[in-house]
């Protein structure tokens, strides 16, 4: 959790969000600390480079209340329509203290992404026509869909749906896997697009269709201006060492907790798995069978709980990893 947040205050701005007849300060509070935390992503993605863009006489501060104003604006009764939208399809009442935090830095982040990209957008013909030629390429597929969500077009695997419970891929990941892909042509690089979605788990199987056109134009510049390879074998390594000590240190945790209520040498079994599905690319059940034999016909019954439990533990270790690589600004 986010060491500056106190989640009992936060909880308060919620309900102020959604109920007309709380205090007005507290929502008053709630876009201050939104505008904290779009302050700090402007802030990251213009250090990073990814949004260079960017007018350096605009303040950051400036940039994200400009892409929040509309996500906060209220109706004649005084409630925050599209945030309290948003917090009752997520069914905020239900959530722990880190997943509040969570939520509101989600639709955050998301807000500031589709402000930003709109103003530039506006004033980048190219990338409009890379926009329109994605849509339609998109529309001759069977396996990728578009769809509405949240105000914004996306492009999701046929079958999946984008949701508030799941972070997009994020821009600069997707064009590191895009940009060691084999293809020199978007269309080439949407086919390497849904291989991705499909072979991932951390994030939705979804991708805002600007993100998608930002990350595919910076693969296609990469690839045409040779550079060092996006992921290099270091980093791999890395990766897969930041997964294992992840999993090993959560399953460890759990031991006290689960003594008597499940085998121990489980536990064991089960941070194998979730390394199968953060590293390979494994179904769940799918993951857990390949380590506890059977577990697939009862994975529900039996496994699913503990298993993506241990599973949420681990991506939360995993953040600080995300944070480093400037590759996972969604999941902070």
């Amino acid at each position: 959790m986010h060491p500056s947040i106190d989640p009992g205050s936060l909880r308060a701005q919620f309900r102020a969000a959604v109920d007309t007849s709380g205090d007005a300060r507290l929502r008053t509070d709630l876009v201050l600390r939104a505008a904290d935390m779009g302050q700090a992503l402007v802030r990251m993605r213009r250090r990073s480079g990814r949004w260079a863009f960017l007018d350096t006489a605009l303040d950051d501060r400036d940039v994200a209340l400009d892409a929040l104003a509309e996500a906060f604006q209220t109706d004649a009764a005084g409630c925050m329509v599209r945030i309290a939208s948003y917090l009752e399809a997520i069914d905020w009442k239900r959530l722990d203290d880190e997943q509040l935090v969570t939520a509101l830095r989600r639709f955050v982040f998301r807000k500031v992404e589709d402000g930003v990209y709109r103003m530039f957008q506006e004033r980048d013909p190219q990338l409009s026509r890379m926009i329109r030629s994605l849509r339609g390429a998109v529309e001759r597929r069977s396996d990728v869909q578009l769809v509405r969500f949240e105000r914004r077009q996306w492009v999701c695997l046929t079958g999946s749906l984008p949701s508030h419970n799941g972070s997009p891929i994020p821009v600069e990941l997707l064009e590191r896997r895009l940009v060691v892909r084999e293809g020199h042509r978007g269309t080439e690089l949407l086919e390497a697009t849904v291989r991705v979605l499909s072979n991932q788990s951390m994030h939705l199987p979804a991708v805002p269709v600007v993100s998608l056109a930002l990350a595919i134009r910076a693969s296609l510049a990469r690839l045409q201006r040779p550079e060092p390879p996006a992921t290099t074998p270091a980093e791999e390594a890395q990766w897969q060492e930041a997964v294992v000590r992840a999993t090993t240190a959560v399953s460890r945790g759990l031991r006290e907790s689960y003594a008597g209520k499940l085998p121990q040498e489980w536990l064991e079994r089960y941070a194998r798995a979730a390394q199968l599905v953060l590293l390979q690319g494994y179904r769940h059940s799918e993951a857990v069978g390949h380590q506890i034999p059977g577990a697939s016909a009862n994975y529900r019954d039996q496994h699913r709980k503990v298993f993506e439990y241990i599973l949420r533990k681990t991506r939360s270790k995993l953040a600080a990893f995300y944070k480093s690589d400037a590759s996972a600004l969604s999941s902070m």
